[in-house]
Formats: C-alpha cells, sequence, structure tokens
C-alpha cells in the first residue's frame, strides 16, 4: 500500500528461484512524489544459499551528459547503442550471505515515474555510473511510467558496494532528453525586490524558463520568463527581478519548458520578505544628537545594527541593538554630528536599508 523512501528496506531471500516482478524479490521505492520500483529476480538456476538483499534509493531531479559528450556509455545489446544521458536518481543495492545459481542467474527490473521528457521506451536503459552490465532488454510500461530491465548480472553486478549505482539513462539526447541538470535555484530578498539566481549545468532541448510565485503553495503567478539556450553542454547562468514582491514568507519555483511543449518543475524555495515601508527613519533632518527608528512587529526579538557613515565612507559610529523589545527605538549618538548629510545604514539579518540622514546646521 505504500513504498519506502528515506530510508533502507532489507529482504530475505530464500534458496530457489525468483521470478521477474515476483514480490519476493519486490523493493517498493521511491520518494514523496514518485513511485520508482525495483525489482531482484533470479529466474533460472536459483538462488543456492539464502540471505538478505539491502535496497535504497536516492532522489535527485537532474540529468547529467555521460562524458565524452556525444559518445557516453557504450551498450553492446542488440540493438547497440551509446547512453547519452543519465538522470542522477539511484538505487543501491547490497547483499548479505547471498549465494546464486550457476553462471549469471540475476535479472535487474527498476523504473517509474518523473524521469522526464520520454519520447520512446526503446530510448530507455538500464546503467552504472559509467558502464552497463548484463544484457539490455526492451523496456515495458508506459513513457512516464517505464520498466526497464537487464538480464544475466552476477550478483556482484547486482550490488553497488562502494558506488556504481543503478542509474536510468537515455540513448536519445533530442527526444528523450530528460530533465535539464539545475544546479541550484535560489531567491534573496533585497530593499522593494526579490532576486532570483539559477545555474544549469547542462541543458537538453530546453525553451524557456517561467519563475513562479506563491504565497500558500497552491496558487501560483508568473513573474518573469526567461530564454533558455537550447541543447548546450556547458554552464549557464541566469537572474532575474521581482520588483513587485509580496511580503513574508514567499516561494518560488521554475517551470521548465521544452521545444516540444513538454514540461518540468524545480523545487520550491522561500524566502522572508520584510516589510520594508515598515521601516522609518525619524526626524529627518536630525539635531545631531540623536534621531529614532521605527521597525515592524516581525523584528522584535532579532538583532538590529546601525552603522553612519559620511559621503567618502567613513565610518563615524555603529551600533548593535541585540534581542530587540520595541518597533521604536531612540539612538543618542556618541559624539553629535556637524551639519550636512550623512548616510545611515539599518541591517536586520540579511536585509539592509540606506538612508539619507540630514543633520540641520
Amino acid at each position: 500500500d505504500g513504498w519506502v523512501y528515506g530510508g533502507n528496506l532489507v529482504r530475505f531471500v530464500n534458496t530457489g528461484t525468483i521470478a521477474d516482478l515476483a514480490g519476493t524479490g519486490f523493493f517498493p521505492m521511491g520518494n514523496a512524489t514518485n513511485f520508482r520500483p525495483f525489482y531482484i529476480s533470479c529466474p533460472a538456476t536459483g538462488i543456492t544459499t539464502g540471505g538478505t538483499f539491502t535496497v535504497s534509493h536516492a532522489l535527485a531531479t537532474n540529468t547529467i551528459i555521460l562524458p565524452p559528450a556525444g559518445t557516453g556509455i557504450a551498450d553492446a545489446s542488440a540493438p547497440a547503442k551509446n547512453i547519452l544521458l543519465q538522470h542522477q536518481a539511484s538505487w543501491s543495492v547490497s547483499s548479505a550471505g547471498v549465494v546464486g545459481g550457476a553462471g549469471s542467474p540475476f535479472n535487474l527490473i527498476a523504473g517509474g515515474t518523473g524521469f522526464g521528457t520520454v519520447a520512446a521506451l526503446a530510448d530507455l536503459r538500464l546503467c552504472k555510473s559509467a558502464s552497463v552490465v548484463g544484457t539490455y532488454v526492451l523496456a515495458t510500461g508506459t513513457t512516464v511510467d517505464p520498466r526497464l530491465k537487464r538480464t544475466g548480472l552476477t550478483l556482484l553486478e547486482i550490488t553497488t558496494t562502494g558506488g556504481s549505482q543503478h542509474f536510468v539513462g537515455s540513448t536519445d539526447a533530442v527526444n528523450t532528453p530528460l530533465p535539464i541538470t539545475l544546479v541550484n535555484f535560489s531567491a534573496e530578498a533585497k530593499p522593494g525586490t526579490v532576486e532570483l539566481k539559477w545555474k544549469t549545468e547542462s541543458e537538453l532541448n530546453n525553451d524557456y524558463f517561467l519563475v513562479q510565485r506563491t504565497a500558500d503553495g497552491e496558487t501560483f503567478v508568473d513573474i518573469a520568463k526567461i530564454k533558455g539556450a537550447g541543447t548546450t553542454a556547458g554552464a549557464n547562468s541566469y537572474s532575474t527581478l521581482d520588483n513587485r514582491p509580496l511580503t513574508g514568507k514567499v516561494y518560488y519555483r521554475l517551470k521548465q519548458s521544452d521545444f516540444d511543449g513538454n514540461f518540468s518543475y524545480s523545487k520550491l524555495v522561500a524566502v522572508d520578505v520584510p516589510d520594508y515601508g515598515s521601516w522609518t527613519l525619524y526626524p529627518n533632518p536630525s539635531n545631531g544628537s540623536d534621531f529614532s527608528i521605527g521597525l515592524s512587529s516581525g523584528d522584535l526579538g532579532k538583532t538590529a545594527y546601525i552603522k553612519v557613515q559620511d559621503l567618502s565612507g567613513k565610518e563615524l559610529f555603529q551600533i548593535a541593538l541585540e534581542n530587540l523589545t520595541s518597533t521604536q527605538v531612540k539612538i543618542e549618538i556618541p559624539q553629535k554630528l556637524a551639519g550636512g548629510l550623512y548616510i545611515l545604514s539599518l541591517a536586520i539579518e540579511q536585509q539592509i536599508v540606506r538612508y539619507k540622514l540630514i543633520v540641520r546646521e
């Protein structure tokens, strides 16, 4: 009735055969969004000594171009093809006490949902990080929920101790590109705006990005449309601004669309946007001996840093107001300022606002 994510699933297997897709060798893996089933079978010669298999699933949403670009991993299984792309979600397998029958008696079947754009089942192949093991068999299921298969594996080829996990690969970089490789995506609040940045390691058939915003996690609004780089093996950096941001806790995501209309979403990134409109400096002009600042209720309990500089950038004084208990704070200036124009910087956590402080002659 469910599946395992965020941990290991251990199954005991007895002596004898295990048919393909049998419950005995079934490991229902995945994450909260996508089902990623994994099967181990031994349908012919069978297992001669029983023991345990342990399987885990590592979540990832990106795809890499396998080196060398344009060649990738050669798979001699008929029809011979090169695996050019590799989705970075993976399965790890270990065993304890299991002894297989003569030869290479094991088969693997794996797959599931959330692997991105797949044009044809024939484009998909199970692989390890830099090689293939066993013999390719045409995938079954559908392009949105495929089951990939390899047969004739040894026990050593099944297990992934020390690395070389099992991955989903694509032999067609154009029609079955899987997702783009999104390295990072961030949102940073600044006075009057939110700056959004992201970087891709590679792109395939990438038409454009839509930057979307939500306050409740359900209703999304398009903020900006940014042209993608098409198909490239190199890194690309992007940025845009939300110049009419909401205040409070806000979430952003990327909707990436291919030239053929297929699309996928990035994870949500959260940012706390202060209500800068509630920060005030008064009186301004000042008498040069003191001034006050007005803050928002959300700033209570935080630390405010105030710095005053002259127009050359020379720091005249700095003060830290720890554990704020009031939204109205009066600041006594250590040494009376001469008449003129100054720059006052107010910082709370990662947010900074600068004011022109006028001191009367």
